[in-house]
C-alpha cells in the first residue's frame, strides 16, 4: 500500500478518440581427547605371599567422550537461483537490420513529444553491429520512447533491454527509462515505471509505483535495500517480469545484471481488461547535456508458463 510520496503528474486533456499509444502520450506533456585408562588389581590381601607375576590386571572399560569443541564442516557460500528464461520470446528487437523496422507496425512503435527528441539506430551496441540512440532535449517533459505492441498471453511476462548510460548524462529528479502502462486510456500514468538517478555521483536504479496507473493516486518511489550502483559508460542488463492481473496478487521483479534489486508483491497490476503495454524509452523534464543521448539493444518481451 502507499509509501512516501515523489508527484510526477502528467495533464492530458479529455480524449474522445485515443487510437494508439502514440495518441496518448503526445498529448501529454510532462537497486579427542580420551580419558586416561585406569588400570586397578582387584587381586584380595591375604597372609599367603603374591608371586607379582602372576597376577593379571584387566582395566575397566573406558568410555570415550567427545570433546566439547564441534568439528568445523566447510559449506560452500549459498547462491541464489538465477532468473527464470522465458518459455517463448514473442518480441525481439537487436537492430541488426540497420533500422528501426521492429518498431513500425502492428508490434511496435517509436515516437516522442516534448522540445526535442531524435531515435536512430548507430553502430555502438551491446552485441552484433548495431544500437538504438534515445536522444532528447532539456524541457516540458520530453520523451523518445519504443513502444512495444506484443503482449504475453500468459499472466506472467519477460522483458529485457541493454543500457549503456555515458557517465557525462545528468537529470533532475527524475528520468524515466523503462515503464508499464495500461492501454486503457482512462489509467494514464506508468503503473511501474523504472527512473535511472545520479546521487552524488552514483547512478542508480529507482522504482516509481502509481496504484491502478490512476492520475489521481500519487506516485510513491521505491528504492534498493542495499543499493547496486548502475555502471556508466558501460552496457548493462536490466531483466523485468511482471505479474499482470486484475485482482491483488500481481507482482513485478526487477534485476540488474542478473542480482534482484526490487520485488514488489500482492498489488494490482492490471487496471481493467485492457493489455498492459511496455516500452523502453528516454523521458525527463531535465537532462544535461542539453541534448543528451542514451543507448539501449536487445529489447526482449517474452512468456512464461506456469
Amino acid at each position: 500500500m502507499p509509501r512516501s510520496i515523489v508527484a510526477m503528474l502528467c495533464f492530458i486533456p479529455l480524449i474522445t478518440a485515443c487510437v494508439t499509444q502514440k495518441d496518448i502520450e503526445t498529448a501529454c506533456l510532462q537497486t579427542l581427547s580420551a580419558s586416561t585408562p585406569v588400570c586397578r588389581c582387584d587381586a584380595k590381601t591375604n597372609d599367603t605371599p603374591v608371586d607379582p607375576q602372576s597376577v593379571i590386571i584387566t582395566p575397566d572399560p573406558v568410555e570415550i567422550k567427545p570433546t566439547d569443541t564441534p568439528i568445523a564442516i566447510p559449506t560452500e557460500a549459498i547462491t541464489p537461483p538465477p532468473p527464470p528464461q522465458p518459455d517463448d520470446l514473442i518480441f525481439d528487437a537487436d537492430f541488426e537490420s540497420g533500422d528501426l523496422s521492429a518498431f513500425n507496425g502492428k508490434d511496435g512503435e517509436h515516437f516522442g513529444k516534448g522540445v526535442y527528441y531524435k531515435i536512430s539506430v548507430v553502430d555502438t551496441p551491446a552485441e552484433g553491429n548495431y544500437s538504438a540512440a534515445l536522444t532528447i532535449g532539456s524541457g516540458q517533459s520530453t520523451a523518445a520512447y519504443l513502444f512495444t505492441y506484443n503482449v504475453p498471453s500468459t499472466p506472467l511476462g519477460y522483458y529485457s533491454a541493454d543500457y549503456y548510460v555515458p557517465h557525462t548524462l545528468a537529470t533532475g529528479d527524475w528520468w524515466n527509462v523503462w515503464q508499464w502502462k495500461s492501454q486503457d486510456e482512462t489509467f494514464d500514468k506508468p503503473i511501474i515505471d523504472l527512473n535511472i538517478i545520479k546521487n552524488n555521483g552514483t547512478y542508480q536504479i529507482v522504482m516509481n509505483y502509481v496504484p491502478g496507473g490512476n492520475r489521481e493516486n500519487p506516485t510513491q518511489p521505491i528504492y534498493q535495500t542495499e543499493v547496486i550502483p548502475f555502471p556508466p559508460d558501460k552496457w548493462v542488463n536490466i531483466t523485468g517480469y511482471y505479474y499482470a492481473t486484475t485482482d491483488e496478487t500481481g507482482y513485478v521483479e526487477i534485476y540488474q545484471d542478473g542480482v534482484k534489486i526490487f520485488e514488489l508483491r500482492d498489488f494490482q497490476t492490471k487496471p481493467s481488461d485492457a493489455n498492459i503495454l511496455w516500452s523502453v524509452n528516454s523521458y525527463a523534464s531535465k537532462i544535461f547535456p542539453n541534448p543528451a543521448t542514451c543507448y539501449v539493444d536487445n529489447i526482449k518481451v517474452g512468456e512464461i508458463y506456469q
